[in-house]
Formats: structure tokens, sequence, C-alpha cells
């Protein structure tokens, strides 16, 4: 009866799959530098979405001024305020 390094075996299995995902992701990689640059600001535009005022306004009575700086972090605090006070007069 042979015997099965089982180890072995799913080593193996597991570097295949990492070589089938490898070999996806690099397929889906965009081939020129001016096409890296245009996913890059896609992503970026899915991420760092620009707040509603009436976002701000809520998270900012639920939660705090805390929450709102955490959650868009890249928003000056004066135009978080802004917006905030443009989301409560919407409000109102």
């Amino acid at each position: 009866m042979a015997t099965v390094d089982l180890r072995a075996w799913a080593q193996a299995r597991d570097q295949a799959r990492v070589e089938a995902v490898l070999a996806e992701i690099n397929a889906a990689l965009p081939r020129s530098p001016c096409a890296a640059a245009r996913n890059e600001r896609a992503l970026n535009v899915l991420v760092y979405q620009w707040p509603s005022p009436e976002r701000v306004a809520a998270l900012r009575e639920s939660h705090g001024v805390y929450a709102v700086r955490e959650r868009w972090g890249w928003v000056s605090e004066d135009e978080l305020e802004s917006l905030a006070a443009r989301g409560r007069e919407a409000r109102s």
C-alpha cells in the first residue's frame, strides 16, 4: 500500500491555488502607467467619496465630532463643520 504525505499534498494544492489567484491578479493589472493612474483615480473616487451635508450632520448628531473627523479624515475640519451646518439647515 502506498503512503501519501498529506502535508506535501496540501502544500501543493495550496500553491496551485495561490498561483491561480496571482495569475488572475496579473491579468487584471493595467499594462501601462497611464492606465494604472486611471485605475487609482477611479479607486480614490470610490473610497474617498465627498460627504453630503446631511450625512455629516446625522453622524455628528448621533456619534459626535470625533466620529465625523475619523470617517472623513481627508476633509479639513473647517469644511466638515461647514457641511454639518448646511446639513442641519437642510433638515430644519
